[in-house]
C-alpha cells in the first residue's frame, strides 16, 4: 500500500485527478497572468491605449525564435514602444491625408496572408485577426503614402 502514496507516478486514481486539477488551475492562473500583463497599458497615443502585448508582439516578430537577454529586454521594449507610438501618429496623419487602407484592402491582405499559410501562433482567432488588421492597416497606408509622395526618380 505504501507504493500507492508515491509522488506523482503511483498515485491513486483520485489522487491523480486532484493532481491534474491542481496543475490545470496553476497553468490557467499563469496564462491569465500573462494575458493580464499583455493587457496593461504601455502608452496612450491620441487618446487610444497601446497595450504591452503589442510591444511584446512586435519584439517577437522582430526576433522570431530568439530570446532577448534580460539585461537588453528593457532597451528593446523601449525601442519597440517608440516605433509603435510613431506608427499610431503616422496613421492619424494618413487618415487626415485620406491615405488610409480601406476595409476591402485590409480584408484582401488578410485573406492572402491566410492563403499563404501565415498565422499568429501566439494569438489565434479574432484577436489574431485584429492584430493582423492593424499591421495591414499600417503597411497599406504607409505604402499609399510612399506611392503618392515618392517617384522612381527620387529613389535613385
Amino acid at each position: 500500500m505504501m507504493g500507492n502514496r508515491r509522488f506523482p507516478g503511483r498515485l491513486l486514481p483520485v489522487g491523480r485527478a486532484i493532481w491534474a486539477a491542481c496543475v490545470m488551475i496553476l497553468w490557467g492562473a499563469a496564462a491569465a497572468l500573462a494575458w493580464e500583463n499583455d493587457m496593461k497599458i504601455a502608452a496612450v497615443v491620441e487618446n487610444e491605449p497601446l497595450a504591452r502585448g503589442e510591444v511584446r508582439q512586435l519584439l517577437e516578430e522582430s526576433f522570431p525564435g530568439k530570446t532577448i537577454p534580460p539585461e537588453a529586454r528593457e532597451w528593446w521594449e523601449a525601442i519597440a514602444l517608440e516605433q509603435l507610438i510613431g506608427r499610431r501618429v503616422v496613421l492619424k496623419f494618413l487618415a487626415k491625408e485620406k491615405l488610409i487602407a480601406t476595409e476591402g484592402e485590409i480584408s484582401a491582405a488578410l485573406k492572402a496572408h491566410k492563403k499563404k499559410g501565415g498565422s499568429r501562433e501566439k494569438s489565434g482567432g479574432k484577436s489574431g485577426d485584429d492584430d493582423l488588421k492593424k499591421l495591414f492597416r499600417w503597411r497599406i497606408g504607409w505604402k499609399k503614402y510612399l506611392d503618392k509622395n515618392l517617384s522612381a526618380k527620387e529613389l535613385e
